[in-house]
């Protein structure tokens, strides 16, 4: 369970904050923004979820638009405006679509055929539905895989700058190997790219 949350910062005052965290508690993440940021950085809203990377993402597409120059975190708009904004994605990505998510993993799991993966949105589903399927807490899963807790959070959630070394040991603990198939030689290949060239 982890948050995302609002947040205001007196040196910035015509700009918002979106972000997220896997933290239980939200004001962990606050304090760390105290001592990176200059000024007073002030937590305005917040919301509690499974899935918070997954639902900061889909807050910062919404307002990207809006992003001060830079940054794709910090926004040009009213406070009222990114809560409606937080709050509605969170609404929309609910607990209905991470169970449909968990039901494809856990077909993929029980089918045990090899499956194309396009997204680490899907990589996560099925390392969740793995973990749940074997009843594991996700500190216990991350204490078997030696990795922390967050990583295997963040892997969950299907957050898109994990290491790969360590998503490997993730997916290793779960007993998921990656197998790597071209979907055309190398021959084939540099012949497209010629054609294309002509």
């Amino acid at each position: 369970m982890g948050h995302v949350y609002v947040l205001t910062n007196s040196n910035m005052p015509d700009l918002v904050k979106i972000g997220a965290t896997d933290n239980s508690d939200v004001n962990v993440r606050i304090r760390q923004h105290q001592q990176t940021l200059p000024g007073k950085s002030t937590l305005i809203h917040h919301v509690q979820l499974e899935s918070p990377f997954m639902v900061e993402r889909a807050c910062i597409e919404r307002l990207k638009d809006l992003a001060a120059d830079g940054t794709k975190e910090w926004f040009h708009a009213p406070v009222n405006h990114v809560i409606r904004i937080v709050d509605h994605v969170a609404n929309e990505i609910s607990r209905d679509e991470l169970l449909k998510r968990e039901r494809e993993a856990d077909y993929i799991l029980k089918s045990r055929k090899p499956q194309r993966v396009n997204t680490v949105e899907e990589i996560g589903a099925i390392t969740r539905a793995m973990r749940k399927h074997l009843g594991l807490t996700q500190q216990q899963f991350a204490d078997l895989a030696g990795t922390g807790r967050r990583f295997v959070s963040e892997v969950e959630a299907g957050k898109t700058t994990i290491q790969m070394d360590c998503l490997l040991k993730v997916l290793q603990g779960f007993g998921i190997d990656i197998l790597l198939s071209p979907r055309m030689s190398l021959e084939e290949r540099l012949d497209s790219a010629n054609f294309a060239e002509k």
